[in-house]
């Protein structure tokens, strides 16, 4: 496997960061945009907001792919490496403020929409994303390593090529689990 554990553990350290900032963010949040946050969840939670299962899956895995597409490009050019940690991150955050929300808008049953809407999909998600995540700041490095090295470019090429096909696949199977779980997020929806 290509995927380094240490980076693939720091990217999560890193989402779960962003998942209790989002968590504080909302805890701190004050004043009417916080009640119309709060009135749109209880809108979308009663079934006034419901969206056909196409839509659902197109805006899940629009918003995915442009994420795959922004970590896919990394290897390629890498000063785009600096969104492999950033994009973990907003994504906690975003999850920590949606699932605080939630608690908070509808106490017990909050939880159970966190367990019956955000956990099934998230389980693929999430590690997924940390996942193309290391693979992406992984072949940034191996990328700039080579360019930069003046000794055994053919070494260099070698392993290289070796690893884009390794990325590929990797990519490839990864992408295969995010379609699954958008699937799945847009039959709870």
């Amino acid at each position: 496997m290509i995927v380094n554990k240490k980076i693939t553990l720091t990217l999560l350290f890193i989402l779960a960061v962003g998942i209790c900032t989002g968590a504080f963010f909302e805890v701190y949040m004050q004043g009417e945009g916080k009640e119309q946050l709060m009135e749109m969840l209880s809108g979308f939670f009663s079934g006034e907001n419901t969206q056909s299962f196409h839509i659902a899956f197109f805006n899940c895995i629009k918003t995915w792919l442009i994420i795959a597409l922004i970590l896919f490009l990394c290897p390629f050019f890498p000063p785009l490496a600096i969104m492999c940690p950033a994009i973990p991150l907003l994504k906690g955050l975003a999850l920590g403020f949606s699932a605080t929300m939630l608690i908070e808008t509808f106490k017990v049953k909050g939880v159970w929409y966190i367990l019956s809407t955000m956990l099934p999909h998230g389980l693929i998600q999430i590690p997924a994303l940390c996942v193309l995540a290391a693979l992406s700041l992984q072949g940034a490095f191996l990328t700039s390593k080579y360019f930069l090295s003046k000794r055994r470019r053919s070494a260099n090429k070698n392993a290289l090529q070796n690893y884009a096909r390794q990325y590929l696949i990797c990519y490839g199977i990864t992408m295969v689990f995010i379609i699954i779980s958008c699937l799945i997020e847009a039959a709870l929806m």
